[in-house]
């Protein structure tokens, strides 16, 4: 497909991964927001694709990072899911929405916790965007509570408890059948996560590495 086809669209190119046509359609104006039934927009498409290179210069663009589908996802959640740092840095300097949440109530901070992806969670830990670390889902678990509940409790999960414990997270918290991030370590059998919330519950001096919501 080419710019000799008949009425070819933004979304077309971004679907087939031509980048050069990319870049020649949005210098020719194309729609930048088009959505298809689904109410995807090329970036959520690039960035659903993994088209990373794509969807790089579609947010140099201007491309809408927030725009939701039909399923409620945006393209910084699917960035923060897939764990591209790149890609989630350039997103950083486009006003990300913390507030927005997908249909299980988790926001990107939750979508990259629950991957595991430790680099995209402490490069939004330390951006300058003011967002709640104690967001909580349709299940009230809270990014934490997330991080222990569906990740495997391994290296990089155990250092993603690290990360938000030092930004303020709550260890306490209780999800709405009244477990703790303790009970549910204990229950999944994830003796090293255990034991990091009991060190940091007899820790007296926490440093949070910055100032978050309640």
């Amino acid at each position: 497909m080419d710019f000799h086809t008949l009425n070819p669209s933004l979304m077309d190119f971004v679907r087939i991964h031509n980048f050069a046509a990319v870049r020649v359609a949005l210098q020719k104006s194309f729609d930048l927001e088009s959505m298809d039934s689904q109410l995807k927009t090329p970036l959520m498409i690039a960035t659903e694709n993994q088209d990373f290179e794509i969807a790089s210069v579609l947010v140099d663009a201007g491309a809408n990072i927030n725009a939701q589908d039909i399923f409620k996802n945006t393209p910084f959640m699917v960035a923060s899911a897939e764990g591209h740092l790149d890609l989630i840095r350039k997103m950083l300097r486009s006003t990300p929405d913390f507030r927005i949440v997908n249909r299980y109530g988790g926001n990107a901070l939750t979508c990259a916790c629950e991957r595991g992806h430790v680099k995209v969670v402490q490069e939004i830990l330390t951006s300058n965007f003011i967002f709640n670390i104690e967001h909580r889902d349709e299940f009230g678990w809270t990014p934490l509570i997330e991080t222990i509940v569906l990740g495997d409790g391994g290296d990089r999960y155990q250092e993603i408890c690290h990360l938000l414990i030092r930004a303020g997270a709550n260890f306490d918290a209780r999800d709405l059948e009244g477990k703790t991030c303790f009970d549910h370590a204990v229950r999944r059998g994830f003796n090293k996560i255990a034991d990091i919330l009991s060190l940091y519950r007899t820790e007296k001096n926490i440093s949070p590495i910055k100032n978050e919501l309640s």
